[in-house]
């Protein structure tokens, strides 16, 4: 059995590169039973999710928007 520590651990580790056969069954084993760790695996795949969203629409812009953005964003930090 492993801790919530070790769990989160496994977790960030499977979003680069792929986990070997028994740390996906003591992940597994410890997300069945732990409702934090369920809740943290929830929370983390809500933000990885906005975050490619959010780059996905930041690469759509052409260079122009990009510029346009940019500057919207001094005027409003007052650079």
């Amino acid at each position: 059995m492993i801790n919530c520590r070790k769990y989160t651990r496994y977790l960030h580790k499977s979003e680069i590169q792929p986990l070997q056969w028994y740390e996906k069954i003591l992940m597994h084993y410890h997300y069945t039973i732990c409702k934090w760790c369920k809740k943290y695996t929830y929370e983390n795949e809500q933000l990885n999710h906005y975050i490619h969203t959010t780059i996905d629409e930041i690469m759509d812009l052409n260079d122009q928007e990009i510029e346009h953005q940019k500057n919207e964003l001094l005027l409003k930090l007052n650079l």
